[in-house]
């Protein structure tokens, strides 16, 4: 069997890259070689998974993070060298995209690299956007094989067509089921920097004041972010949710989102319209849809071919639609069905991505030009 290596400044494998490598183990030998961040690991006998350094803990003073941040990426990059020296692999996949080029300047040429593109800087400064945006262009420029997850990403960073490689977003329900739809509970799973779901917040609270005796509701909000959102999120809840059954539950472990989502009906996707979120795929999206949810989604270009009357409701980025979008919901619930649902969100599941666009890829990397 050919190999693949994994690589990336971030522990891995996050749940979208384990479901990749698990389909991807029944062709190739894969080994993932990242951070040790000090979260939960995920154990798998499908592939190999190696973590390097020692998790320092996260300093609150900025220069300190940085310092750990550049520290980070010279351990990783050593240990990958003084790794490939002793193991052979096919194909080396770097998975990032602001620092990518520096694994191949330092471990060399005569591999066969692909460099994951991801999108453009999110950030709430634009000046922060510009540098992210140009470091990714950078990179680019050395690697032959560049995959990313849409044609708009592509066009985005001005990709030529020989190098670029679009995969798509595969992505898993969590615990698709059968769904009741004779209450309304909602979930939203994601980051809160520069996302602002705390809009979303008020305008469930002010729908539950006005429909709390029609139907039984309920929101639930996983996630971190950055101390400003979870803080402003916090006193949102704190200062008008008094009796509303809104819950800020923050990061929590896989087995703790299933346990969510199992109890819940309906996916949130919310963000503020920005040009610097008109390029990005929402991947929680498809996994609402997977695991059988209608969603209630803010509209963006990359939705609105995917939501329809019968998988949920697209709605504009301010309290006052989310409310009405909610309305719009509860009229319609009798109307869902959990597996036509996933049916919807199924060209973009894991098993049909890793089919269709990455085998095929992989295949002619590995066996043509690096």
């Amino acid at each position: 069997m050919k190999s693949i290596l994994f690589i990336g400044l971030n522990q891995l494998p996050h749940r979208y890259l384990h479901n990749y490598c698990v389909h991807l183990s029944e062709r190739y030998v894969v080994t993932i070689i990242s951070r040790d961040d000090g979260l939960n690991k995920i154990e798998c006998d499908a592939y190999k998974s190696i973590y390097i350094g020692k998790h320092r803990g996260i300093s609150k003073k900025k220069l300190v993070r940085k310092f750990r941040t550049l520290l980070g990426i010279m351990e990783t990059i050593c240990a990958v060298k003084k790794h490939v020296q002793i193991h052979k692999y096919d194909v080396i996949y770097i998975w990032d995209q602001t620092w990518a080029f520096l694994f191949k300047l330092t471990l060399g040429f005569r591999h066969k690299y692909i460099m994951q593109m991801f999108a453009p800087g999110v950030s709430g400064s634009k000046l922060k956007n510009l540098i992210h945006d140009y470091q990714v262009r950078i990179n680019v420029l050395f690697f032959d094989n560049v995959f990313m997850g849409s044609e708009r990403a592509k066009q985005f960073f001005n990709v030529p067509d020989y190098k670029a490689y679009i995969t798509g977003v595969g992505v898993e329900g969590i615990g698709f089921r059968e769904r009741s739809f004779k209450s309304m509970n909602l979930v939203y799973l994601g980051a809160l920097t520069n996302r602002y779901v705390d809009e979303s917040v008020l305008g469930f609270i002010r729908f539950y004041n006005a429909n709390k005796d029609q139907i039984s509701m309920s929101y639930k909000i996983i996630g971190g972010g950055d101390e400003g959102s979870v803080n402003s999120m916090k006193t949102i809840i704190e200062n008008e949710g008094f009796g509303v059954p809104v819950q800020y539950l923050g990061r929590l472990d896989d087995d703790q989102v299933l346990e969510v989502f199992n109890a819940s009906n309906i996916g949130v996707v919310y963000n503020r319209v920005t040009s610097y979120y008109t390029n990005n795929i929402s991947t929680k999206l498809y996994e609402y849809l997977l695991s059988g949810m209608p969603v209630i989604a803010v509209k963006n270009s990359s939705l609105l071919s995917v939501v329809t009357q019968d998988n949920g409701v697209t709605v504009e980025d301010n309290p006052e639609s989310f409310e009405a979008g909610l309305k719009m919901i509860m009229s319609s619930l009798d109307n869902y069905n959990s597996e036509r649902i996933a049916m919807s969100g199924s060209a973009c599941s894991v098993a049909k991505i890793v089919q269709d666009r990455l085998i095929p890829y992989l295949d002619k990397i590995i066996g043509g030009a690096s």
